[in-house]
């Protein structure tokens, strides 16, 4: 489903992959289930936490295996290397390793979309399916895999079915009783410490694979009595090694996984957190990404209970006797003053109503009490004039995964069950509907009064009326609420980049009884947030900046700056600006970071939705189209006002004056460096860095991911900036399939005004080497 414009990009990338591979290797799991109820296809780890005693260094664990995936460049026969390349030569074997953590709810298939652009640099890539991630849906749900059958079936053709299996097989499983996995769905939930658990279990998997990388040094073999690391198994390690290249870096979940990772893991020697951010509570309440506030937020409010009248076409409630739309969204008519009751909840991540019951003779003004007849807890909501409530109360209840045994689902029985004991499943509740503010009764409901079915349970019209999942009862800003957040983000700090970002150089931790080849402090970072960005909020991005120190220390230095700036270097004017890069951030609305203020309305009388381009590493060239040219505008995504909708005109974005773009590095002693990016890839923002968008007047997306390889791969000795390099590939795409020539992007070659050619000089500064031919023999 990629755009097609978009495909030769894609094309000439893969075509300098020379080589997959993949497999699994175990880890330490200290989310192993302690309850006791785990089997093997439903292994009851979605509510777990580690058990850890820092004192006497006891923890309860058992073992997983984590699936890995790597693609690896051809070799440049012509470069020269030293025995084990310890220099991380690009092109070498063994090949400088660079690897990439995946998005919420993805999996390490998302290397697909930056492995090519790494090979043709010189560089292996490597992603893990971080813990609960994966595509084993692919495996149980044929009817969602249409198109993954037709890979299949090319696969066959060249002889490489076996490549369906390694591509698919995750760590995914099912966490609703439907049969199906389901990636990554426990990652962000309002079980703080499970989630703050399955971020520093992703880490602790990441740190392993560091170590295995790293051990790759020509000696040791694995348990096969095969040289680890040999992957074509000639004798040479492929690669990886103890004084080799290992860098890393991701986007999103990716992002914020990569910013632990580059304060706790020594062994890289540097990390681009991509699109991530600091202070997870902060990131969890103002997140749009898709499931977030339905996972994290929704539950935190709920048990929900809401309710409605029949409306007419004005969307009022129409009187007792007639008939009016149905308001819970089916399209038949109901009779007026008919409240019918629905439970609101979420399941894996996606809001779900279950309509439960009606009471009739309800009006508005009508006062409703939601009972949590086991805790006491007292929910209150009135009928407003149009004919809605909404109420929660505080619930306990079992998750899915609980509910097997008591349902009697055995290991390869799916859902739904019917529901025996409804009291043993979750807390029992009871609706009170009275007249306006007085005493008198309209109707009491503690059963379900129609049979209702949620993840995999159905319950049983005339059972007892109970909370489908548990919840905190919070209303939305109150001060309770407000106060649980400050305990949650105290709670899940242990695993928040805001914690270990100071950790990267600002204050290394002593890993001299973890570490022989590195020590901390040692790793270099790239932090980079995406301007504008609403699924890891743009401010929390820019919070990582501040934490780690890259807009300027925050350690107290009376020696360097005075009280004037509070003693630290943060708040020190920067020439550039005047004013601290930190309140310069400020002024020009990138910590905002929200279109739709239109703060730059005066900028381009086409645009008003557009932010500013603090780094400008277009050198002011960068323009945006409203028409069909640009499928950002084709989407609405690029912001345009109405009267410009679907016309090809240009309009460009606010940017600082020559010389003032921020680019902010900060250099070592040994003349390498630590370096802030906050790329402007849309004019009203962008979530991460894309492949390649050749179609764009400037292809930030490709220039951001060429300066980040390079970056990791120079172990941050390169930060120059390449004027015009918004290229992707050095030649165009060739390639061969049993010697017989294929076209597999457009069924035709591709061609100079397809994709971004690298000039000679934007060439040799990134590096890049397509090849001449791509070929393959089945």
């Amino acid at each position: 489903s990629e755009w097609e414009a978009n495909l030769c990009s894609i094309e000439a990338d893969l075509s300098a992959v020379d080589g997959l591979f993949g497999g699994t290797f175990t880890a330490p799991n200290l989310l192993v289930d302690k309850d006791g109820i785990a089997t093997p296809r439903y292994p009851a780890d979605n509510d777990e936490v580690w058990e850890m005693n820092a004192q006497t260094g006891e923890a309860v664990y058992g073992s997983t295996e984590v699936t890995f995936w790597c693609s690896l460049p051809k070799p440049d026969e012509a470069a020269e290397c030293s025995p084990g390349n310890p220099e991380g030569t690009p092109f070498c074997a063994p090949f400088p390793v660079i690897f990439y953590a995946h998005g919420y709810g993805g999996s390490r298939a998302e290397i697909t979309l930056h492995m090519g652009r790494h090979n043709a640099m010189g560089y292996a890539m490597c992603s893990l399916d971080s813990y609960g991630h994966g595509l084993s849906r692919w495996f149980s749900a044929p009817d969602e895999t249409a198109g993954f059958d037709l890979a299949l079936g090319r696969f066959g053709q060249l002889g490489v079915r076996e490549l369906g299996s390694l591509m698919i097989a995750g760590r995914d499983r099912d966490l609703n009783n439907d049969g199906k996995p389901d990636s990554g769905m426990d990652m962000w939930t309002n079980d703080v410490f499970h989630t703050r658990d399955m971020i520093r279990q992703s880490v602790l998997e990441e740190m392993q694979f560091v170590r295995i990388l790293r051990s790759m040094d020509g000696v040791t073999r694995d348990a096969a009595g095969d040289l680890l690391g040999d992957i074509d198994r000639d004798g040479v390690v492929d690669l990886g090694g103890p004084e080799n290249t290992v860098g890393m870096w991701g986007i999103s979940l990716g992002g914020i996984l990569s910013g632990v990772a580059a304060g706790a893991e020594p062994g890289l020697d540097a990390v681009s957190p991509n699109a991530g951010g600091a202070g997870l509570t902060n990131i969890s309440t103002r997140s749009a990404q898709a499931g977030v506030p339905e996972a994290v937020i929704m539950p935190m409010i709920g048990q929900l209970v809401a309710g409605c009248l029949p409306v007419d076409g004005d969307q009022q409630p129409v009187a007792v006797g007639e008939e009016g739309s149905d308001c819970l969204g089916g399209d038949g008519a109901r009779s007026g003053g008919t409240l019918r009751l629905a439970l609101f909840a979420q399941d894996q991540a996606s809001f779900r109503k279950r309509e439960f019951a009606a009471i009739e003779g309800v009006q508005p003004g009508d006062r409703v009490e939601l009972v949590n007849l086991v805790n006491g807890e007292v929910g209150r909501g009135l009928i407003n004039a149009r004919g809605w409530f909404r109420t929660s109360v505080a619930t306990d209840a079992l998750d899915a995964v609980e509910r097997r045994p008591l349902l009697g689902l055995a290991d390869n029985e799916r859902g739904p069950a019917l529901s025996e004991d409804n009291a043993a499943l979750g807390d029992l509740l009871e609706v009170r509907v009275y007249a306006g503010d007085s005493e008198t009764l309209r109707g009491v409901v503690n059963t379900f009064m129609n049979e209702t079915e949620f993840q995999g349970t159905v319950y049983a019209a005339g059972s007892p009326l109970v909370a489908l999942q548990d919840g905190f009862g919070y209303q939305r800003n109150h001060p309770d609420f407000r106060r649980f957040l400050g305990f949650a983000q105290h709670a899940i700090s242990a695993a928040d980049p805001a914690v270990w970002g100071a950790h990267t150089f600002l204050e290394p931790l002593d890993v001299s009884d973890y570490d022989p080849w590195s020590q901390g402090g040692d790793t270099h970072v790239l932090m980079m947030p995406t301007t504008g960005d609403a699924n890891v909020p743009v401010d929390t991005g820019i919070a990582m900046g501040r934490v780690s120190g890259l807009l300027g220390s925050w350690k107290r230095d009376p020696e360097r700056f005075g009280p004037e700036v509070g003693w630290r270097e943060i708040f020190a004017p920067d020439p550039r600006y005047g004013v601290s890069v930190d309140q310069w951030l400020i002024d020009v609305w990138a910590v905002e970071g929200v279109p739709r203020m239109q703060r730059w309305a005066g900028h381009d009388p086409v645009n008003p939705n557009v932010l500013y381009d603090v780094d400008d590493v277009s050198d002011g060239t960068a323009a945006f189209s409203c028409g069909p040219d640009d499928w950002s505008a084709l989407i609405g995504e690029n912001e345009c006002p109405p009267e410009f909708e679907g016309q090809d005109v240009l309009f460009d974005v606010p940017n600082p004056e020559p010389g003032n773009a921020l680019r902010q590095n900060r250099a070592r002693d040994d003349g390498t460096f630590d370096a802030f990016r906050l790329p402007l890839l849309r004019p009203g923002g962008q979530h991460g860095i894309y492949n390649s968008q050749a179609f764009r007047v400037f292809d930030a997306d490709a220039y951001m991911v060429d300066f980040t390889v390079r970056f990791l791969g120079t172990r941050g000795g390169d930060v120059s900036h390449e004027s015009g390099c918004d290229c992707s590939a050095s030649r165009l795409p060739n390639f061969e399939v049993g010697g017989e020539p294929d076209t597999p992007a457009l069924g035709r070659s591709c061609t100079s005004t397809d994709l971004n050619l690298c000039s000679r000089s934007c060439t040799a500064s990134w590096g890049i080497q397509t090849p001449k031919v791509a070929s393959c023999t089945p």
